[in-house]
């Protein structure tokens, strides 16, 4: 498919910073979407505004994830699987996956599940 229009000067200068973060396709997305959110707002967005989207996009399951721990830091194991999951289903990567399941078997060791947390680890690994 052939783009319409190029991408905004903001996303060309910016977007090759984070090329290897994304693969191929889900990079060419990610440009569509911030080329989508600066045309959408109608003036062009200030580059540390768009370097906190790039983040919180980029590291949106690692941040749910820290809210998931604080969680099972505290206890709250329900709360904690419920963020678990949602980070799981905002499309991780390879590496993101393992690490919400290595936190997941952190909170099974915590509940004092160790059986679940030993296979959960061995399947990990």
């Amino acid at each position: 498919m052939f783009p319409l229009v190029e991408f905004p000067e903001l996303v060309q200068h910016y977007a090759p910073f984070f090329d290897g973060v994304f693969s191929e396709p889900a990079f060419i997305d990610f440009q569509r979407y911030v080329s989508g959110l600066v045309a959408l707002t109608g003036y062009p967005t200030h580059p540390a505004l768009f370097l906190f989207l790039i983040y919180v996009l980029t590291m949106r399951v690692r941040l749910l994830v820290d809210v998931g721990n604080s969680f099972a830091e505290h206890k709250h194991f329900d709360r904690a699987d419920v963020v678990y999951h949602l980070a799981g289903r905002l499309w991780p990567d390879h590496s993101s996956k393992l690490i919400i399941q290595l936190n997941q078997t952190v909170m099974s060791m915590q509940r004092g599940a160790t059986d679940d947390a030993i296979a959960a680890l061995t399947g990990i690994l």
